[in-house]
């Protein structure tokens, strides 16, 4: 694979590692609903000293890979231990910050978006009161939380003040109190070195204290662009799987949809991403507008989600000559997308893109992760102001004492909450049946 993690790369992401060079020892963190542990990752790339507290996540599934690459192993809570409804909050007194990226099925446009009629909205609401817990009897500095745009989408008769997104941080701010500042941002993965178009809500939190000057906003953006050459293996040209005669039939509708770009050398050594689960005539919102299919952004893909769409690739800029794209001529790429390959557009490393050896487990695992560059980059710009304004040698002590703040009456109680293991999005496998051809 050409380059996994080529974004590590990006002068704005070497700019942020460079600041952060003189950040001391002693910082400690938690993820709550962390999946596979993607802010560890992206804490890896930065290269700074920081040790996880603990990482809570009810998907037993990903243990080997959690523990492959946790330096932890006694920190991984998983299953009914990892159920953040139930966790001890006491635990989490000792993080100087924490990140979540609870389940978005209640708001996501591929969900019922039912919201808090939705059970699974009920650990949104349990992490923020762990958070809450954790400024007022604990020692923490910032925190980010990370769902989908829709948490922030106002419905017919709800005014903006009304969105899930807003109550949620009213609830903050009542339960940790004027010493706070939070505030919401939605960042888009292809701004941060990687060619999926993934538009995702971050809240952020920070104690005003600790930042005496504030924090810049939004978060820098990458100088570069990321390239499909980037992420696929080139090694593989052609699917091994077989496909259905609808799913051929689909392919070969969005190669027509994409002549001109298959015809116009330009695109040469771009690819076409798209869902070979239905014809760009029968799409949802993922592929029309106005009611009429549109044409997919060449070398852009679309967001990866845990049970789809159905992801396949094929080359751009290769129909110039006899029987190259309608003829004989086979593609340089044309074939489904690979399970490490979603990894890897979602910046893991390629050790960790091609861990998985099943692929319903591997599609669920990368479809749910945070975009490491993006929550590094959340991650980062609060550090790097952190750091700036109080310098290394306060910040030791900070992080060897606490933040010398003193605690506070309980904050009000938590919704009452009841979570079920409900409709998951993880059983979308489709029927092999033959490999496309072109006509």
């Amino acid at each position: 694979m050409a380059g996994t993690g080529h974004w590590t790369t990006d002068a704005t992401w070497q700019d942020m590692v460079s600041s952060l060079r003189s950040l001391p020892g002693g910082l400690r963190y938690a993820e709550l609903c962390g999946g596979i542990g993607a802010p560890t990752f992206a804490i890896k790339a930065l290269d700074i000293p920081a040790q996880l507290i603990g990482h809570w996540d009810t998907e037993k599934r990903y243990a080997t890979f959690l523990r492959k690459f946790s330096d932890d192993h006694d920190k991984l809570f998983l299953g009914e231990e990892g159920d953040v409804v139930n966790m001890d909050t006491a635990m989490l007194r000792s993080c100087h910050f924490i990140v979540s990226g609870p389940p978005c099925p209640p708001w996501s446009n591929i969900g019922l978006r039912a919201g808090d009629k939705d059970v699974r909205s009920c650990v949104f609401w349990a992490v923020c009161g762990h958070i809450i817990n954790a400024a007022r009897y604990g020692v923490l500095i910032f925190f980010v939380l990370e769902n989908v745009p829709g948490l922030d989408t106002r419905r017919s008769g709800q005014s903006f003040s009304e969105t899930p997104a807003m109550q949620l941080i009213d609830y903050l701010e009542e339960g940790l109190g004027s010493g706070w500042r939070i505030e919401k941002t939605v960042m888009n993965t292809s701004d941060f070195g990687l060619p999926q178009r993934r538009r995702r809500l971050y809240i952020t939190g920070r104690r005003l204290a600790n930042y005496p000057e504030g924090c810049p906003s939004p978060c820098p953006v990458f100088q570069q662009p990321g390239h499909s050459s980037d992420v696929l293996d080139m090694s593989k040209k052609e699917s091994a799987r077989e496909f259905t005669a609808k799913q051929l039939a689909n392919i070969m509708d969005y190669k027509r949809l994409h002549r001109s770009f298959m015809m116009n050398e330009i695109h040469r050594g771009k690819v076409a991403f798209v869902d070979h689960s239905r014809s760009p005539t029968n799409r949802t919102k993922w592929g029309r507008r106005g009611g009429q299919p549109t044409r997919i952004h060449a070398d852009l893909c679309e967001t990866l989600t845990a049970s789809g769409p159905a992801m396949y690739v094929f080359s751009l800029g290769e129909g110039m000559g006899t029987g190259c794209v309608f003829g004989k001529g086979p593609l340089t790429v044309d074939r489904e997308l690979l399970g490490h390959e979603r990894g890897a557009l979602q910046g893991f490393p390629a050790e960790a893109c091609r861990f998985f050896g099943h692929k319903g487990i591997s599609k669920l695992a990368f479809g749910n992760a945070m975009s490491v560059p993006v929550v590094g980059m959340a991650i980062a710009r609060e550090l790097s102001a952190l750091l700036k304004q109080n310098g290394p040698a306060a910040l030791q002590k900070m992080f060897e004492s606490g933040s010398g703040h003193h605690p506070q009456p309980q904050p009000r109680a938590m919704r009452s909450i009841f979570i079920e293991e409900s409709d998951r999005e993880d059983n979308m496998d489709v029927q092999p049946d033959k490999a496309p051809k072109l006509a």
